[in-house]
C-alpha cells in the first residue's frame, strides 16, 4: 500500500492512501465489499478478497500494463489523524473536496465538484496504469505538496524533477505533447493512406432546399460622417510552411502551449510549497523551543501561530 502524507498543523495528519481491497480490509473492515461477479456461490459476504501485487519500478512497459490488466483496481482511502473521511473505488480522481470531521458534521468527502471544493481539496495526478504521480492539497490560495512514499513511482519522479528545473517543466510538457500525439498521427498518417485508398468518385443526386421570400421591412439608413485613416502599408515577409500548418492545425500546438503553462505552474506551486512547508517548520520549532518538555501537536502549533500574530495572547498546548 502506498500512504502519501502530508501534517498539516490546523487539519492534522492527512493522508491519501491507494491499494488493493485486501491492503485495505486488513485495517477497515468492512470496505471495500466485493463484488458480485467475484463472489462464491452467488454469495457477496463468501467473496474472498482481491490482492495484487505492483510492479517494480524498473519493469519494462509491458509488464506494468499486464499488472495492470491483470490485478485488481486500485482503491484510494483518505484519512485524517487516522480516521477514515473518504473512500473511493478508483485511483481515477482528478479532484476531491476535503472535510474534518472534528470541525464539520459530515466527515466524508465526495467526488468532483461540490461548492464546499473549491475551499479545502486535494489534487490527484495519476497516471493511465494507475500509478498516483503527484497529490497537492489545495485550501484557497494555498498549494502544498504531499510526501511521496519512499520507493514509489511517485517519489522517483519528484525525485527527478527536483534535481532541476528543466526536468520540472520537461515532465508536464511531455504530457501536453502526449495529449497531442493522436492528433500529429492523424496528420501523418492520413495522406498516406489518401495515397494508398483509391480515388472513388460518386456522384449523388443534388438536392436544393425550398427557398421562401418573406416581407423584409426596409430599415431607414443614417450616414454619419466617419473619419478617414491613412493607410499604412508593412510589408510582412511570408510565413514558412511548416509554421502555416501548425497554425492551421491547432489541436497540435495547443496541448504543447497547454503542456509548457502546466509546467511553469507546476515550479510555481512547488516554490510555494517548500515555503509553506518551512513555515510551519518554523513554527514547530517555535512551539518546541516553548514547551521543551512536550512534544508539539497540530492544536499547539496552530495557538503558536495565532499568538504569534496577537502578542497579548498566551499560547496553550
Amino acid at each position: 500500500m502506498e500512504i502519501w502524507t502530508l501534517d498539516h498543523p490546523q487539519h492534522g495528519r492527512l493522508e491519501l492512501r491507494q491499494g488493493f481491497d485486501a491492503e485495505f480490509l486488513a485495517g477497515d473492515p468492512g470496505w471495500p465489499q466485493p463484488e458480485a461477479d467475484d463472489a462464491v456461490d452467488g454469495s457477496a459476504e463468501s467473496a474472498p478478497a482481491r490482492a495484487g501485487e505492483r510492479p517494480p519500478l524498473d519493469a519494462p512497459l509491458r509488464d506494468r500494463v499486464r499488472a495492470r490488466v491483470k490485478n485488481p483496481p486500485l482503491r484510494l482511502q483518505v484519512r485524517i489523524d487516522g480516521e477514515v473521511t473518504g473512500r473511493y473505488p478508483r485511483t481515477g480522481v482528478g479532484e476531491v473536496r476535503l472535510k474534518n470531521p472534528k470541525t464539520e458534521e459530515d466527515g466524508f468527502s465526495t467526488l468532483e465538484s461540490h461548492p464546499a471544493s473549491s475551499l479545502r481539496r486535494l489534487r490527484v495526478q495519476s497516471n493511465a496504469l494507475g500509478d498516483i504521480l503527484s497529490v497537492q492539497f489545495r485550501e484557497g490560495s494555498s498549494v502544498v505538496e504531499f510526501d511521496p512514499p519512499p520507493g514509489s513511482r511517485g517519489a522517483r519522479r519528484q525525485a527527478a524533477m527536483e534535481s532541476s528545473s528543466v526536468k520540472r517543466i520537461f515532465y508536464p510538457l511531455m504530457g501536453g505533447l502526449g495529449k497531442a500525439g493522436g492528433a500529429i498521427l492523424v496528420l501523418v498518417l492520413f495522406p498516406l493512406l489518401a495515397k494508398l485508398l483509391p480515388d472513388w468518385q460518386v456522384n449523388l443526386p443534388e438536392f436544393r432546399l425550398p427557398r421562401i421570400h418573406l416581407p423584409v421591412p426596409t430599415m431607414p439608413q443614417i450616414h454619419l460622417p466617419v473619419p478617414r485613416l491613412p493607410a499604412w502599408e508593412i510589408d510582412v515577409p511570408p510565413l514558412p510552411g511548416w509554421l502555416r500548418t501548425v497554425l492551421e492545425y491547432d489541436e497540435v500546438w495547443k496541448p504543447v502551449l497547454l503542456g509548457l503553462v502546466l509546467g511553469v505552474v507546476a515550479v510555481r506551486n512547488h516554490r510555494r510549497s517548500e515555503r509553506q512547508k518551512a513555515a510551519w517548520a518554523a513554527e514547530r520549532a517555535a512551539a518546541d523551543g516553548a514547551h521543551p518538555d512536550q512534544p508539539p501537536t497540530p492544536t499547539a502549533v496552530s495557538e503558536a501561530s495565532s499568538s504569534s500574530r496577537k502578542p497579548s495572547s498566551t499560547s496553550r498546548s
